[in-house]
């Protein structure tokens, strides 16, 4: 055997597993979400435009103890009391496992008072909407209504 040939274990160590790649995430739209987190923000919304695959979803941007409150407000008047603070209870449960974030920025984006455009151009609204910001193609300031 030469030098340059390499044995069979020397092989599968090499074609064990990918690497996984995640999208890049838009570190200013990031970066904002971070901004309506925080406490002394809470409150604060921004009109925003998101594009996404399928559409567009415009809307007050919130930070997610706003989307929770408002979720369980929305949940409470359409008559399902039950999963009221559930989001609250489960992160709880977590914290207390010992379950902790593996990156401080958010992943997630909140929006209130949501209007959605699909592809057959149909405009659907909701009170909250929720979506992955790896999902998010592109952005900008001001809501449509």
């Amino acid at each position: 055997m030469t030098d340059s040939e390499e044995t069979p274990q020397e092989n599968e160590e090499q074609l064990k597993y990918p690497d996984v790649v995640e999208p890049v995430l838009d570190l200013d739209l990031r970066l904002l979400v971070l901004m309506v987190n925080t406490e002394e923000n809470r409150g604060t919304s921004v009109s925003i435009t998101l594009h996404v695959p399928g559409g567009l979803v415009s809307g007050e941007l919130i930070g997610r103890e706003d989307y929770l409150d408002r979720l369980d407000r929305v949940a409470s008047g359409a008559g399902m009391s039950g999963i009221v603070g559930f989001r609250r209870k489960a992160a709880e449960v977590l914290r207390e496992a010992g379950v902790r974030k593996t990156d401080d920025l958010p992943r997630w984006i909140h929006l209130q008072d949501a209007a959605v455009v699909g592809p057959n151009g149909r405009l659907l609204t909701f009170p909250v909407w929720r979506g992955r910001l790896a999902d998010v193609a592109g952005w900008s300031l001001g809501a449509f209504r």
